[in-house]
């Protein structure tokens, strides 16, 4: 019996649901005390990973919940929605199939992103995942040309949300003063992913310092402005971390 009501949880936790809560003025829960204060008047709860006793927690940014078949960090939540972005680095993959100037718009990454690894999640997942309107701006640094707006249900983060959403590093992006090609601040720890176990370079949808070139955050976690080559160069393809909004409606 003990077994059974053990799968159980395992269950619950791989199953995409969501429940509107009222917490009481504080709440511990992942070993933590969370004030009223500190959270939105509506408080969703979803199954944080690790947690098998008690699945259901108050999700806050910053919080790692499951997702499909991966771990997923939370960044924002606002609008019955919630920004998540991969734990860690899922896969290794150019930008783009061809070295030739190219934008989020119209790379391979975002076509794979948007249709198999989109495919790669049953009915109930996708139907909790919503497709967004992302602006995607020029490189606040070079100002090579970002292209139009997209709508993705699966994509990269962008120079301005990955500078925002880990730590605050948005004045060092928008002035670049002595910087020559990289931010490199008190933020680094919070933006490096690890690939097999090791730290390892991830790429961002935003142009780098020409046509060829997409926007990283390196091993060491500086905001690589400069970018890399969109195919042929470095030696691998580089990190992929997707990222999606989560309806929680």
């Amino acid at each position: 019996m003990k077994k059974a009501s053990c799968q159980h949880c395992i269950s619950v936790m791989r199953t995409v649901w969501l429940k509107l809560s009222i917490f009481a003025p504080k709440k511990l829960y992942g070993g933590r005390t969370v004030n009223r204060s500190e959270i939105p008047h509506y408080a969703y709860t979803w199954p944080l990973a690790g947690i098998v006793e008690t699945p259901n927690q108050l999700m806050i940014k910053d919080d790692i919940i499951n997702f499909g078949a991966f771990k997923w960090q939370v960044l924002d939540i606002k609008n019955s929605k919630a920004l998540i972005i991969t734990e860690g680095i899922t896969e290794l993959r150019w930008y783009n199939d061809h070295f030739v100037d190219v934008t989020w718009a119209e790379c391979e990454l975002r076509k794979y992103l948007n249709n198999e690894f989109y495919n790669t999640f049953n009915q109930d997942e996708k139907a909790k995942i919503a497709a967004v309107t992302n602006c995607n701006p020029d490189n606040p640094w070079f100002k090579t040309k970002g292209g139009t707006d997209t709508i993705d249900s699966i994509f990269l983060l962008s120079l301005e949300e990955v500078c925002k959403y880990f730590g605050d590093s948005i004045e060092t992006l928008l002035n670049k003063g002595n910087q020559k090609w990289l931010i490199d601040d008190e933020n680094n720890q919070k933006r490096q992913a690890r690939y097999n176990g090791e730290y390892h370079w991830w790429r961002l949808r935003s142009p780098g310092y020409y046509g060829r070139t997409s926007a990283s955050i390196n091993s060491r976690g500086n905001v690589y402005v400069r970018g890399n080559g969109v195919y042929g160069r470095p030696k691998d393809g580089g990190g992929v971390r997707p990222a999606l909004w989560l309806k929680l409606e």
